[in-house]
């Protein structure tokens, strides 16, 4: 059976939403909040100079799997958001804060 390539699913480029100068109306409130967190999760790791890499092995999840929550595209469960938070050396509620 012969594989074709499927693109991977994206979520839109919202960098203007997440700084808080698009039109946030157009979106669902769950999406902007999944873009939000990956904003903030995508802020600390390069505050501390980690890599994507280094802050999935910290939390002992998949380095794809980050790299979606930092691009909105991963909904995490509170479990996770927990693991990342303590590997950020941060609170969830600071992750979460508008």
């Amino acid at each position: 059976m012969k594989r074709t390539h499927r693109s991977p699913k994206s979520a839109p480029d919202l960098p203007d939403v997440a700084r808080g100068t698009g039109t946030p109306e157009a979106y669902p409130y769950w999406f902007l909040a999944q873009i939000i967190l990956g904003t903030r999760v995508r802020e600390r790791r390069k505050e501390l100079k980690m890599t994507q890499v280094d802050l999935a092995d910290a939390c002992k999840l998949d380095r794809t799997y980050i790299g979606g929550i930092e691009r909105g595209e991963r909904n995490p469960s509170l479990k996770n958001m927990a693991k990342i938070a303590t590997a950020l050396n941060t609170t969830v509620s600071d992750l979460m804060r508008e």
